[in-house]
């Protein structure tokens, strides 16, 4: 099914564009579109939304309706990149950031996203480090009975101090990454 999928898919994209437009599969689930002679921004806008909309429909198969997400990432030759490498690459990290904020929607490549997939590869290897390291703290805090006034449980809250600055660093700007990465598992066995 999934290769039937991915055909189908490749035919819905080819309908989305012009005849000199070139559709490729990259791998995987990802297809590269490649819009020659387009003059305005609003023009390679249609087509990402007209992507968005025919994806959207349902595909069937042996009776069963099967729905896909769409993220599009877009570069635009020569603003995000002078040769194909380069604007693949920057497309590809402007589709992670489009499924970031959800799926079926589509974000232009802007520097800052390059950057912040460095910093996101940073802390990710700085993670590693923490657990080996012991940079993790626990605190507890206590939970009271307004009723009786009485402790009647405890919070514990995990902090990461960073050695490099002396920070704490709080949940909120690490455990999604953890959970990402799949290193959730053993700082929760580390917590635990």
């Amino acid at each position: 099914v999934g290769d039937h999928l991915l055909k189908k898919v490749a035919q819905r994209l080819r309908a989305c564009v012009r005849q000199g437009d070139l559709v490729s599969r990259l791998g995987g689930d990802e297809f590269t579109i490649i819009l020659e002679g387009v003059e305005q921004t609003r023009e390679v806008e249609s087509v990402a939304q007209k992507v968005i909309n025919t994806l959207a429909e349902p595909f069937f198969f042996d009776g069963n309706e099967i729905f896909i997400g769409t993220s599009i990432g877009i570069a635009i030759y020569p603003h995000h990149g002078t040769y194909v490498d380069m604007l693949i690459k920057n497309a590809d990290t402007a589709m992670y950031h489009a499924k970031e904020h959800g799926r079926n929607n589509y974000q232009y490549y802007i520097s800052q996203m390059s950057v912040d997939a460095i910093l996101k590869l940073q802390m990710e290897n700085r993670l590693h480090h923490a657990l080996e390291e012991n940079e993790f703290l626990l605190y507890y805090q206590p939970q009271f009975s307004l009723k009786t006034r009485e402790i009647v449980g405890v919070e514990v809250l995990l902090r990461w101090k960073c050695p490099d600055t002396g920070t704490i660093i709080l949940p909120k700007d690490f455990i999604p990454l953890s959970e990402e990465t799949g290193l959730i598992v053993p700082i929760g066995e580390w917590v635990i």
